[in-house]
Order: C-alpha cells, then structure tokens, then sequence
C-alpha cells in the first residue's frame, strides 16, 4: 500500500512539475540569427542590432548592483496584412541561458543621439514601419541571451532572437 501511494505521489508531483515548468517557458520556434525577419500574426518582426550600454543614456543608477549591465536591441516592425496591427515594446523580453525572462527596462533619459526613439505601442496601418530601440537591464554573466518577441493573440508562437555572443558596446 505505501508503495502504490509513493508511486501516485511521484507522479502527481511530477506532472505539476512539468506544468509549472511549462508556464515559464513560452511555446516558440527555434531562435533566429539578428538581422533575420520573422512573421507573427500579419507583422514582420526583425531585430536590427544589439549591444551592451554601460554608459549613457543607461543609468547605473537604476541597475540593482554593478554586475548588471543594460542591453540595448533595435528593432524593427511592419505590418504585412491588411487590417492595423497593434504593437508594444512589452511584447519584448529579454531571456538568459537558464530561460530566466527579463523585462523591458527604460533609461533614465533619451537623447535622439543615441540612435532610433524607444518603442512604444500604438497602431501600424497595413503595409506601415516603425523602428525603435529596447532597453533591458540584466546580469552581465547571464548570457547568452535571446530577444524574445510574444503577440498579443494567445495562439501565437514567440519569435526569438539569438543576439551575438560576447555583446559588443553600443556605439
């Protein structure tokens, strides 16, 4: 009797472990190179370049200790349908070598010098572009990392994004 007990007890743990497990990691396709379009849901997606930004405009200030750095992606949207498309830069996240998922992060200032404006959201009429950069504050030891692109509609496959290994400085 203890064995069968053991035995339901192993396996009604390890299904709630494998359905934990699954809820951190999102249904997607094998990552991309940069510079590689993909199509989610009518929009091509393509992440354009990355790097690391320990200096301005990332603030040191607002990164938890001195061993993070903050990640800087551009990237670019089009809608390829014909109905408008909804985006939003919190559709983006960036994930480390364990799977760990980190969130947009938003410098403390931004200066049209250093490249395209933040992504925000808003709405592409068909055929319409927008551009814009992603700020991610993360370990620096943590790579390397993958951009991680999830639509809206619950049936959608992420995208991801293999960024290069070791990250350059953002020029």
């Amino acid at each position: 009797m203890r064995f069968l007990l053991l035995g339901v007890a192993v396996v009604v743990g390890g299904l709630i472990f494998v359905s934990v497990w699954g809820s951190f990691h999102s249904r997607a396709e094998p990552a991309v190179e940069l510079a590689t379009p993909a199509v989610r849901a009518a929009v091509q997606v393509q992440a354009t370049e990355a790097a690391r930004q320990d200096a301005w405009p990332c603030d040191a200030s607002q990164l938890p200790d001195r061993s993070w750095t903050c990640i800087v992606v551009q990237v670019a949207l089009q809608n390829q349908g014909t109905a408008l498309r909804h985006y939003d830069a919190h559709q983006f996240r960036l994930e480390d070598q364990t799977g760990y998922q980190y969130p947009r992060h938003l410098p403390g200032y931004y200066f049209p010098a250093t490249g395209s404006a933040p992504l925000g959201q808003g709405t592409l009429l068909p055929d319409a572009r927008v551009q814009g950069m992603l700020w991610f504050a993360a370990p620096r030891r943590r790579g390397p990392f993958t951009l991680v692109y999830q639509p809206s509609q619950a049936d959608a496959v992420a995208f991801r994004v293999r960024l290069p290994d070791p990250l350059g400085e953002w020029r």
